[in-house]
Order: structure tokens, then sequence, then C-alpha cells
């Protein structure tokens, strides 16, 4: 049986969001040693610095100049990039009427002002150690039984958060698709067996191989992989194809029932974009999979990427 105490320990982070000093400096006292701390003052700094730094729990203060703390809720639950990250209201007392339309908007959590300093570390603990539960499910759901490297559900996901946050920062996202040359034959001539234990090799070079935090491999089928490479331009990635398509020719898996080479081998299709729209991961997936298509079709072993092919050494 899987227990909460097999969840991995993090230091995490809460973000305190109040226009107050004086109610900042009372948590951060109540709480030191429990966390780390992003402090902002306004409800426009308090929706950037969650899409940028992904803390772990939101103190959010309600009654606040500018957006105030249901106009913030209302825009991180819009975000896919902040809608899962928990939000603690901080209330006054004459403001708990309104406990239920916050609640309502996705709020897990009041704690009201003035603060008794044990019930709100109480609180505070309780919720972070539910969202450490929850990440270690989360992630384990992720990860394909196989080879451990994430599934098809994870590379969806992933991919459309780093073109939203590409998008944002102006930065360039690529991405390459790798499918084992005819596997199939494979298969036949050497049993599943020995097919599955092929795919296992094959994906932990592949993660070894990208070891740049940000980087990540999946598998989303079969015997195909696709790998996501934030801050990276064409040349980058093409640079990094070129080392995948050689790291799985180094491992000589024997393969005699191929006609590209006697060992296993792979093509890869990639796209990269300098300029990311948000919503740029649909047309992506679409992209590189017509580069793998043309990768198979002028002979196998080989890296296309936009127009060009590159055949392998």
């Amino acid at each position: 049986m899987l227990m909460l105490t097999d969840a991995p320990l993090t230091h995490p982070t809460i973000l305190i969001v109040d226009d107050c000093r004086d109610n900042i400096q009372l948590l951060r006292s109540t709480l030191d040693g429990m966390c780390d701390f992003i402090v902002v003052h306004d409800g426009h700094e308090a929706v950037s610095a969650c899409i940028a730094q992904q803390p772990d729990l939101i103190l959010l203060d309600v009654m606040m100049p500018g957006l105030d703390g249901y106009q913030v809720i209302s825009k991180l639950k819009m975000e896919p990039l902040t809608r899962q990250i928990p939000v603690i209201f901080l209330t006054a007392m004459d403001q708990v009427e309104h406990e239920s339309v916050g609640l309502d908007m996705g709020a897990i959590d009041y704690i009201t002002k003035p603060f008794n300093a044990e019930l709100v570390r109480l609180r505070v603990r309780n919720q972070l150690e539910l969202k450490r539960l929850r990440d270690f499910y989360r992630e384990r759901s992720a990860v394909d039984g196989l080879t451990g490297v994430a599934n098809l559900p994870r590379f969806e996901e992933r991919l459309d958060q780093e073109a939203r946050r590409a998008a944002r920062a102006g930065e360039p996202l690529s991405l390459l698709t790798l499918d084992l040359d005819r596997f199939h034959a494979f298969n036949e001539a050497y049993g599943h067996l020995s097919g599955d234990d092929a795919i296992k090799r094959i994906a932990k070079a592949l993660q070894e191989k990208l070891a740049r935090p940000g980087d990540l491999v999946a598998r989303c089928n079969g015997a195909r992989f696709s790998c996501i490479l934030p801050h990276t331009d064409a040349r980058g990635a093409r640079i990094i194809a070129a080392k995948l398509l050689e790291c799985v020719a180094e491992l000589n898996i024997s393969h005699s029932g191929s006609d590209v080479a006697n060992h296993l081998t792979v093509s890869i299709g990639g796209v990269s974009l300098k300029r990311v729209d948000r919503d740029a991961s649909v047309w992506m997936r679409e992209q590189v999979a017509l580069r793998l298509q043309q990768a198979k079709q002028q002979g196998r072993n080989r890296v296309c990427f936009d127009e060009d092919c590159a055949e392998a050494q």
C-alpha cells in the first residue's frame, strides 16, 4: 500500500498576497521554517508571480486595491498553468459572510484576521501536505509503466504548458518525435519481451541525453517517443536530434529483420518555432508528424526538420 510518507519531501513555496505589510510580516513569522516565501502586494503581481514561479500554496487577501482576491482567483482558475494551485483566502472577521463566494470560486479555505498563529500554522500545514500528496499521485499517473518516462497525457499537457509559457516569454520552442524503424519486424524476429527491453534501453538513452532542466522525453505509443525542448531554436534542436539519432545507433541493438541497418535505428521529425502562439501545441504535433513521415519516406534512420532532411552519418 502506498503511504503519504512515500511521497518525496521537498521544501514548499508559499505566495503571500496582501497590501498590508504588517499582515505579511506576521504571516512570515508565523510560518517561518515551514516554507519559502514569495511576497507581492497587489493582484496583478500575484497573477504574474503564480505563472512565473508556480508556488505550492497561495495566501490571498480578499480586499485589495486594483484586482481584489476574487478577481485574482478567477484569473488563476482560467489559466492552465495555475488552476491547480490551492488558494487560501485571508479575510477580516466582518467579511466571513462572503466565504461561500470564495469557496464557490475555487478557494480551499479561509483564514480570518486577526490571525490566530496556531490555526494558521495548522491550516497551512494541512494544505501543503494535501498538495504534496496530490502532486505525488499526479506524477505517478503521468509516467509510462514500461519505461518510466512521461506518458502521452503528460506529454500533451506539458507541450500545451510550454507553448503558453514560450508565448508569454517570447522564447523559441522545439519538438522532436522519434519512431523506431521496422519495429514490428523486430518483435517478430526476437519476440515481444526483447522488444520491451529494447524500448526501455532506448528510453533510458534518450533521457540521459536530454539532461537539461525543462526537457521532457515521453513515450507516446508503442515504439514512438517525443521530446519537448523549451528555450531551443531550430539550430539547437537539429543538434539535439542528431545526438539522439547517434545515441540509439550506439546501443547497437541487433536487428536482422531491418532493411535499414543491422541494428535498431530511429527516424526523427522535428519542428521549431521562434515565435510561439499560446495555442501552438496542436499545430506543432501535426507538423512534427509530417516531418516524421518524410523521414520514413526518404529511407529512415535520419532527421527531417522543416523542409530539410539530414541523413544519419
